[in-house]
């Protein structure tokens, strides 16, 4: 395929007739025609429409940034080496690791709509075969941030071991301890990139503690409280996309939610990333442990004891 059309349903009409422009000029594009986004949040048939695309042409708009699957379509794009072209349908900001990048402007450039598609399509034609560098908004932890973010991601590993061993009641009491120091940190450095990780882990915590029997029973029930763990994870990603804790934290995410392919995909890109650097990632390679057993498959790594 020439390329992959990353995009959210309330832009349909409008990107249907992009797609039949490139397709005019003879340009093999893939589309997710399922304007009701339903099933698995990264099916392999997605999965492998990335992969098989020379290049990925992200749509973005207000509904594209609150899109789910777009996240999930981008970061894996991202680390599937995909060259990625993007064009702005309507004011809201681009991910920051993407604004610095050069951009088809659909919304104030529209009385130039011939010249757009015509920039897309030789863009598209002229892809590289690899991905452009993707340059993460520099961010700087000040001393005492970095003291109390080891405390907490501290305390939260102890949260898992706890649970792990089914004491629940003293995992949600050590949770509950937490509660205060996290909103301080989150009203103190909101901005910080860590922040959102630590963020997003002590919501998912939260859901984990809640709901222990009805996870561990296989009926793991819905809760804005993953929701908005995701959303925070997608914003970190969203400045840093090589972010190993954000990585593995929507890979959590999607062990909760039984989307085992997307875990896995995000799982073994966190736990590539972290050695890469020679940090041995316990937490990463037992997520990958629990997503082969949920898979069916023996675990293939072994993870603290």
């Amino acid at each position: 395929m020439d390329a992959f059309i990353s995009y959210s349903s309330a832009n349909c009409a409008q990107v249907a007739d992009i797609e039949s422009y490139l397709e005019g000029k003879g340009l093999a594009v893939w589309r997710d025609r399922s304007e009701i986004q339903i099933g698995a949040l990264l099916r392999e048939e997605l999965h492998d429409a990335i992969s098989q695309s020379r290049s990925f042409i992200l749509m973005w708009s207000e509904a594209a940034s609150a899109s789910r699957w777009v996240a999930a379509e981008l970061i894996s794009a991202v680390h599937l080496e995909r060259f990625i072209l993007t064009c702005v349908l309507d004011g809201t900001p681009l991910p920051a690791f993407l604004q610095h990048t050069v951009y088809l402007d659909f919304h104030k450039q529209a009385s130039q709509q011939q010249e757009l598609l015509d920039r897309l399509c030789r863009s598209v034609r002229g892809a590289p075969p690899q991905s452009r560098t993707m340059r993460p908004v520099l961010s700087v932890q000040s001393p005492e941030l970095k003291s109390i973010y080891n405390q907490v991601a501290h305390i939260q590993l102890e949260e898992l071991k706890l649970l792990g061993k089914w004491k629940v009641d003293e995992a949600r009491e050590l949770h509950e301890k937490l509660d205060p120091l996290l909103k301080i940190v989150e009203e103190r450095w909101r901005f910080d990139p860590g922040v959102y990780n630590l963020a997003a882990y002590h919501r998912k915590n939260a859901y984990m503690v809640k709901y222990w029997e009805e996870i561990q029973g296989g009926q793991p029930p819905q809760d804005p409280l993953l929701s908005n763990a995701e959303r925070l994870f997608f914003k970190a990603l969203f400045l840093d996309p090589m972010d190993f804790n954000a990585l593995n934290g929507i890979a959590s995410i999607f062990i909760l939610e039984r989307e085992l392919d997307a875990a896995q995909f995000f799982n073994e890109r966190a736990i590539q990333l972290a050695q890469r650097i020679g940090i041995s990632y316990d937490a990463g390679i037992d997520d990958s442990n629990t997503i082969a057993r949920l898979k069916g498959n023996p675990p293939a790594q072994s993870g603290p004891r």
